[in-house]
């Protein structure tokens, strides 16, 4: 996130719909500059980073001369695509010139962007060249810009490739030194300068507007930005076939909760971060010295004889950054890393680290693991997944046996209540309109459990939902309306319910006495049952 500048796990990323410049861009090839590859993107900023261009190796590409009232361009996509890149880029006409495989294409060298010192960005065998990458799709040009400094598919082909990554951005979202062209400028703002530039160097194919999926910083809502960092990282994928197995062994309400929305999320984890970068929090417990050497503290006692620590001190950070020791491989000063460790990290082994473990291992074994958990349908990769994957890291299964998964009450148009949206309805201004047991009435009746509710007054300003406050009010106002109508009366021939048991009364009971008897009964059992299943 460039306004925490922090790193983000995956689970800590919202998406919602974001407009950004989707552009269509020439990349010259070295050999013949009249032709080139169309490359697609919706980051622009990014560009400055280029590296490779990738190409599946199974999909069939093409060099495509383009003509019409603009003139002609000759490039190289994806044959399929042709009409599509002709209407993009506002020709009437094309014509296919040669055809060839994506695996034959790796090697085919072009001219990046931009001119980037060398210094900064290390050339090497198959940097501004074509490589094959299996993840490329077949949609737009079918040719994917390359930068292995940003996004995780663009590093690891990078990689594969033995390209150094160049990452000219700072971890406040703007360009370095390394770009001088645009240094200090936040990446984000860059794009219409970019655009720009590939326009007045006839780079530029096509360019629009559109909406995507974007990711979103969970704590500031600041658009993110996917850029390499050193940070640390836990080895999901080595324990993923655990947490699955973990996953079918618990009990989950509803069913699905597990089966379906747990499991897709976790079989599709990837390794998880577990490092920040912030001013205040649990450090990660690893010191460093300049030679290379390093210390892991397991726990509080390791650190006592280290210079700067005192019995009783707060070891979170910044005040344990003060605490150093003595290297014992060369004598210098070893010091704590900057980054501190993620707090869903931190809230995964709330199970055990509640009950004192491993200093309380008695308490431990009573307790642990946990009965009964529940949460919101966002905890799938927020709290059930931390402690599902700390809990098999830890000890080989999950620390709960039984997991209820809930839903969200929504406003009216079915967003999420969030203070800087200004759309919450606090429980007590519907209790001092209708009474608490109205909202209760309300939020078990107007939908299942797991199933989001669109926040109502009153059903008569969206007549397709069944209930609202108002509407549950009525219904306790009926009933006690009645209770009321038999009480005056009661009171008034001076008759006590309590003297005269239903066995007692049964005699004179009529007909419609026993079906509303029967019903009552009937309805303390279910919700009985329910209740205590």
């Amino acid at each position: 996130c460039p306004r925490c500048e922090t790193a983000l796990a995956e689970a800590e990323i919202e998406y919602w719909d974001e407009t950004d410049p989707s552009v269509m861009v020439k990349f010259p090839l070295v050999d013949d500059p009249s032709v080139s590859l169309l490359i697609w993107t919706t980051t622009p900023w990014t560009l400055p980073s280029n590296m490779m261009v990738a190409a599946h190796p199974d999909f069939d590409y093409a060099k495509i001369r383009f003509s019409g009232e603009k003139g002609e361009e000759t490039a190289i996509c994806l044959e399929s695509q042709a009409e599509y890149v002709m209407n993009k880029g506002g020709f009437q006409k094309f014509e296919v010139l040669e055809r060839f495989k994506g695996k034959d294409m790796v090697g085919m060298a072009y001219r990046p962007p931009y001119d980037i010192d060398p210094k900064y960005l290390k050339r090497s065998e198959y940097v501004f060249k074509v490589v094959n990458a299996d993840y490329v799709e077949k949609d737009n040009t079918g040719l994917v810009h390359t930068a292995p400094g940003f996004g995780p598919d663009d590093y690891e082909t990078g990689k594969r490739y033995g390209a150094e990554p160049f990452c000219p951005v700072g971890e406040a979202g703007r360009y370095t030194e390394e770009f001088p062209l645009m240094e200090g400028r936040k990446v984000k703002t860059a794009n219409d300068d970019i655009i720009k530039y590939l326009k007045e160097n006839g780079l530029l194919f096509n360019t629009e507007k559109i909406k995507h999926r974007y990711g979103h910083c969970w704590r500031c809502k600041t658009p993110i930005i996917y850029r390499n960092t050193k940070q640390w990282f836990i080895n999901v994928p080595k324990v993923k076939d655990t947490m699955l197995q973990e996953i079918d062994r618990a009990k989950w309400v509803p069913d699905w909760a597990g089966s379906t929305r747990e499991k897709n999320w976790v079989d599709g984890a990837r390794d998880w971060c577990i490092s920040r970068q912030r001013y205040w929090g649990i450090p990660i417990p690893v010191w460093e010295c300049k030679c290379g050497e390093r210390k892991v503290i397991g726990q509080i006692s390791e650190l006592k004889g280290a210079d700067g620590y005192t019995d009783g001190m707060d070891i979170h950070r910044p005040w344990i950054d003060k605490v150093t020791f003595t290297c014992p491989k060369c004598g210098g000063k070893m010091t704590r890393i900057p980054d501190i460790l993620d707090v869903w990290f931190d809230s995964g082994v709330a199970a055990w680290a509640s009950l004192g473990y491993p200093a309380k291992k008695e308490e431990f074994e009573e307790w642990w693991p946990c009965d009964f958990i529940v949460e919101a349908h966002d905890q799938t990769r927020g709290w059930f997944y931390s402690q599902l994957g700390a809990g098999v890291m830890s000890f080989d299964r999950a620390p709960y046996d039984e997991v209820m998964m809930h839903a969200w009450m929504l406003d009216p148009k079915g967003q999420k209540m969030s203070k800087s949206l200004g759309n919450v309805v606090l429980p007590k201004e519907v209790i001092s309109e209708f009474g608490a047991d109205a909202l209760r009435l309300y939020s078990v009746r107007a939908n299942a459990p797991w199933d989001d509710t669109c926040f109502q007054w009153d059903m008569k300003k969206n007549p397709p939902l069944k209930e609202g406050p108002k509407n549950a009010w009525k219904v306790l106002n009926t009933y006690w309306n009645v209770v009321k109508f038999a009480s005056m009366y009661m009171e008034i021939d001076g008759f006590e319910p309590e003297k005269h048991p239903i066995a007692e009364m049964e005699k004179y009971f009529r007909g419609e006495d026993r079906w509303m008897l029967s019903r009552t009964e009937k309805m303390k059992r279910t919700v009985t049952e329910g209740l205590e299943a």
